[in-house]
């Protein structure tokens, strides 16, 4: 089993977290998966980030399984440097947060983002 040690990578952002869990609480899996998915979290590692010209995409490493679903969305923003917001979808491979995806819609992905409110 692929194990990632508590020093591979970085912990999640402030708001990488907070997307996270945003997409676990708006998903409709049951109350113990959505539990088990927000433990996970907390232990999540960002060991890589891309950048293109309208995203943002980071890859996640997760040591414990935890759902049988590929991937969480319905999460958006309003973003001081978008002015037609942003969105953010939230993906699993095999029971492990696996990437974090946001986009821009519409207009090039500003070089930093600063969350204003959730939509």
């Amino acid at each position: 089993m692929d194990r990632p040690s508590r020093e591979e990578g970085r912990p999640l952002l402030a708001w990488e977290r907070e997307v996270v869990l945003r997409a676990i609480s708006a998903s409709r899996l049951d109350p113990i998966a959505q539990g088990l998915l927000r433990r996970q979290c907390d232990e999540c590692r960002v060991v890589r980030v891309d950048v293109s010209g309208h995203g943002y995409f980071a890859t996640l490493r997760c040591a414990s399984p935890a759902a049988d679903v590929s991937a969480l969305s319905g999460v958006n923003a309003d973003a001081a440097e978008l002015r037609h917001g942003v969105g953010f979808v939230v993906w699993l491979s095999n029971g492990r947060i696996d990437g974090l995806e946001a986009f821009a819609y519409g207009e090039p992905w500003p070089p930093s983002l600063t969350l204003r409110r959730w939509l």
